[in-house]
Order: structure tokens, then C-alpha cells, then sequence
């Protein structure tokens, strides 16, 4: 078994070559042999080199099967995320205003598939901006996710883009309420507390002026990565800065310096 490792993706690397000389660029063959590559070059955090094996998988089922058929919306769905990955707005947009509405009527509302593109468009809502389309989309999420899978660390990271999202539209209340439900969830779930869940909370006691709890909040998040050995990437940084925010908010200005001092490369 080769993982995701180097190995793999050289390995499926020869296989779409041999299946493009053997059966052709339009054979069923061809067509998994690059969706195998891509999802291994997407575990491997390489989004760019993914995205053409990912949307020739997508154009070749849609080619065979039409958009309605299940492969074609989950190879569509990848590419939709491989592109968000690499901040595409227009072209995740694109994706998804058509097979949103497909999958709700093949899938139902209720698989995971449907859930997940969901949660995908309130990212891209969110990330231009509207917020309340972004808020709307995942109550639809959350009502399905309450009914079918409310002890799942799925529903947990559903209510905590809740809580992203409701910080950034000025909603402390829902933002904080979103955020206490999703921290006990994951923790009902697995018996453990997620450094990044514990790090929107404490985001959101922050600006509700909370911060006595915020401090000890972000405190344990930090302490987790700590544990953990995560001190690096985006989740870090933003509970780094939440860290010097608080410390600004106190008045601990050489504090402050030190947690931004850290966030610089």
C-alpha cells in the first residue's frame, strides 16, 4: 500500500500514460486513471498539478454519462474544492451554481455529497462577502445535519463555520452560540477538544469583550497545537493573532509585540 506518498504518484502517474496509449483519452479507463491521480496529488497538498487530471476526469464522465450521473457530480464536486483550494472564486462559483441544484434533486438533500457542496458554496459566499447568503446556506446544512448526524465531528465543523461566518457578519450572539455547540459536539464525539474549534470560540469571546474566558480559551488552543506540533499554517497564525489581540485589548504591550512578532515569517 503507497499511501499518499511520492511513490503513488509516480505510480498513477504511469498508469494515466499507459491507459492514454492502450484505451485512449476517451475510455472509462482513462478517465478513473486520472481521477486516481488527482485525488493522490490533492492528499499531497499539490492543488495546481490536481486540477487538470481532476477536470479531465469531470469533462470525460459528463461526456459519457451526462451531468445528472452520480461520478460526474462527485468529479465535479473535487474540482470544485481542488479551485477553491487555489482561490478561484469564479470558477468554484461557476461549478457549483450548476450541480447544487442536480445534486439536491439525484441525491437529496440529506447525503453527504449534497452537504458537502454546500458547506463548499457558503465558503465561496463568505468569501465574497455575503454573509447572509453564506448563513442561509448552512442553516440548510445544519437542519439536515441536526436530523441525521448530530453526534458526528462533521456537524461539529459545520457549526463551526457557523461561527466563522456569524463573527465575520457582526453577529457575536449567533457566532458564539454556533461556536459553544460546535467545541461540546466535537467533544461528545471523540472526548477530546479541537485546537481549531476552541480558536473560533475564543475569535468570538474576544469581540464580544469576554475576556477573561477568551484567555483561557485561546490559552488551551494554543496549548493543544502546542501538543500537537502544529505551531505553523493558517489555523496557528489566527489563533497567534487572536493571542495578540487580547493581549492589546489588556493592555500587555510587549505581550502584543511578541505574538505578532511571531506571525511574520
Amino acid at each position: 500500500v503507497l499511501g499518499d506518498s511520492a511513490e503513488e504518484v509516480q505510480l498513477k502517474s504511469q498508469v494515466v500514460e499507459r491507459t492514454r496509449t492502450v484505451f485512449g483519452e476517451e475510455s472509462k479507463a482513462f478517465g478513473e486513471a486520472c481521477q486516481g491521480l488527482g485525488a493522490a496529488l490533492l492528499r499531497r497538498g499539490r492543488y495546481a498539478d490536481a486540477v487538470p487530471f481532476a477536470a479531465t476526469a469531470a469533462a470525460l464522465w459528463r461526456k459519457l454519462y451526462g451531468l445528472e450521473h452520480p461520478d460526474t457530480l462527485v468529479a465535479l464536486n473535487n474540482l470544485a474544492i481542488l479551485e477553491g483550494n487555489l482561490g478561484h472564486g469564479a470558477r468554484v462559483a461557476e461549478i457549483l451554481r450548476e450541480v447544487l441544484p442536480v445534486e439536491k434533486r439525484i441525491f437529496g438533500p440529506d447525503r453527504g455529497d449534497t452537504l458537502a457542496a454546500q458547506r463548499l458554496w457558503a465558503r465561496q459566499q463568505e468569501r465574497d462577502a455575503d454573509f447572509a447568503g453564506a448563513l442561509t446556506t448552512l442553516a440548510e446544512v445544519v437542519a439536515v445535519q441536526r436530523r441525521t448526524a448530530a453526534a458526528s465531528t462533521s456537524f461539529a465543523y459545520t457549526l463551526n463555520q457557523v461561527a466563522a461566518v456569524a463573527l465575520a457578519a457582526g453577529d457575536l450572539a449567533g457566532a458564539e452560540s454556533a461556536g459553544r455547540e460546535a467545541v461540546a459536539t466535537f467533544q461528545a464525539v471523540t472526548g477530546e477538544r479541537s485546537s481549531w474549534l476552541l480558536s473560533i470560540l475564543g475569535g468570538v469571546l474576544l469581540q464580544s469583550d469576554k475576556l477573561d474566558e477568551a484567555a483561557a480559551v485561546l490559552t488551551e488552543a494554543a496549548a493543544l497545537e502546542r501538543a500537537a506540533g502544529q505551531n505553523e499554517g493558517a489555523f496557528h497564525a489566527e489563533n497567534v493573532h487572536f493571542l495578540g489581540d487580547l493581549a492589546l485589548r489588556r493592555g500587555e504591550r510587549d505581550e502584543a509585540r511578541r505574538r505578532f512578532e511571531e506571525r511574520l515569517p
